[in-house]
């Protein structure tokens, strides 16, 4: 053996070098945040069709109640016309709220309408109206149009609620 030479051969193998070990570390990670990033795309495109179709569904029903709205207007000049007493100008417009086609309840103490259209299975479109007296030139007050969620159906599963101390 030559004493200038520091190496010796041990034998024949397959040198795995710290580059080689790198490229595939970086492959691997790489690919895991390809899967990723696609899992979210996809997820994001969910919502977002889901979030288009409850837009289109909200504006359809609110729509459909500036429709109502339109012709409660034109009963209401209507039974103005042809009636002068309060009491009976109350009647006939609670008769017509019947005719509306939609889920309309009328109360008698203040005389407001709330009527109630479908946006999806678990939310609704609701709105108050107040009709005003034959006396004042506008025949209805819209006192609030907001959206309500409903509840998910509960009935078959029990819930285990905290009572308290």
């Amino acid at each position: 053996m030559n004493r200038w030479n520091h190496r010796e051969r041990i034998g024949v193998g397959t040198n795995i070098g710290f580059v080689s070990l790198l490229m595939i570390f970086l492959t691997l990670c790489l690919t895991c945040f390809c899967v990723l990033a696609l899992s979210i795309a996809s997820k994001d495109s969910r919502l977002t069709e889901r979030s288009l179709d409850y837009t289109q569904s909200y504006y359809q029903a609110d729509e459909l109640s500036q429709e109502t709205l339109q012709k409660l207007d034109l009963g209401l000049s209507t039974i103005k016309k042809n009636t002068s007493d309060p009491s009976q100008y109350y009647t006939q417009a609670s008769n017509f709220l019947g005719t509306l086609g939609q889920d309309a309840r009328y109360e008698e103490t203040d005389h407001t309408v709330t009527l109630t259209y479908s946006i999806s299975e678990k939310s609704k479109l609701l709105q108050v109206i107040q009709i005003n007296a034959p006396s004042e030139k506008m025949r209805y007050t819209v006192l609030s149009t907001h959206t309500i969620s409903l509840p998910d159906d509960l009935s078959g599963q029990s819930q285990n609620l905290w009572k308290g101390n």
